[in-house]
């Protein structure tokens, strides 16, 4: 599995967890599901994660911190979060070429 699209399914953090060992996802929708940077630990060992929907999700910017270790990770879309893009730019300025999309 490379893409993966669970939007709106009602995913919590803990249903995460087999997400974990799709070693090979490139690209996660987790958009509309009541997730926060909890259920983000779950796949900081997704190595080719490049893109990753958290539109209307309970996320915040320390939360995110979860992902930083990701080296593919290029973007990350924010819609309706609870990330503070002035805080996410201090916790991401060692990632210049991260986007964030809100």
């Amino acid at each position: 599995i490379i893409w993966l699209n669970v939007s709106e399914s009602g995913l919590t953090d803990q249903q995460l967890k087999p997400v974990s060992e799709f070693q090979n996802l490139e690209k996660l929708r987790l958009e509309k599901n009541p997730i926060t940077g909890a259920g983000l630990a779950h796949l900081v060992n997704l190595k080719h994660l490049n893109a990753i929907n958290l539109y209307k999700t309970n996320v915040t910017s320390k939360g995110l911190t979860q992902l930083k270790g990701l080296e593919q990770l290029k973007t990350v879309y924010l819609w309706q979060t609870n990330v503070d893009t002035a805080e996410l730019k201090t916790l991401f300025n060692d990632k210049p070429d991260l986007k964030f999309v809100f």
